[in-house]
């Protein structure tokens, strides 16, 4: 499935059935989020909230992030996440891709995409995600390390993830000049 065979947009209200779905097939039930949590991301960061659909319009992924901060971060369930009018970080909440999507370059476009949303916000420095599953393997070939959640104040989000979730950051790269 090369990249011309699905096309990444803005998610919106419409989309959350089919996110749904690739969360149950991705996920444990633990990490599974209701509707309402789902829209409130796309509310409170519609260009932050992306879907990929393929040719005929089935969505094959998803990927909802927020802007945060360490005072106001996201905890996992959350219906009524209000991002902070001054954000400094980027926040991957969630990637999940349909097993038909899987190891097609999906995920890169992902964050090629929302890394070129976000350099466009000077306030944005450093990217954090929680990694769960074991997925922070993953992560690390991303450029992500490990972060003492206690050492930065984010222990209490942290724990709503889990006792194995991994708290992650690195940098926002600006954008490389060509």
């Amino acid at each position: 499935m090369p990249a011309h065979f699905f096309h990444i947009r803005r998610a919106s209200l419409h989309d959350l059935a089919a996110i749904e779905r690739i969360q149950h097939e991705c996920y444990g039930a633990d990490f599974h989020e209701g509707q309402d949590a789902f829209a409130n991301k796309i509310r409170q960061a519609p260009d932050y909230c992306l879907v990929a659909e393929c040719a005929q319009g089935t969505v094959l992924g998803y990927f909802m992030c927020l802007l945060a901060s360490v005072e106001r971060f996201p905890c996992l369930h959350a219906d009524d996440f209000q991002c902070p009018g001054d954000p400094d970080i980027l926040y991957l909440h969630d990637m999940a891709l349909s097993a038909s999507a899987r190891g097609r370059g999906l995920r890169q476009a992902f964050l090629a995409a929302i890394y070129r949303t976000a350099r466009q916000n000077q306030a944005l420095k450093d990217v954090f995600l929680v990694a769960v599953q074991g997925a922070e393997v993953v992560w690390e070939r991303e450029g992500f390390q490990p972060v003492n959640a206690r050492a930065v104040g984010l222990s209490a989000s942290l724990e709503t993830y889990g006792s194995s979730a991994v708290l992650m950051k690195k940098p926002l790269q600006p954008a490389v000049a060509r």
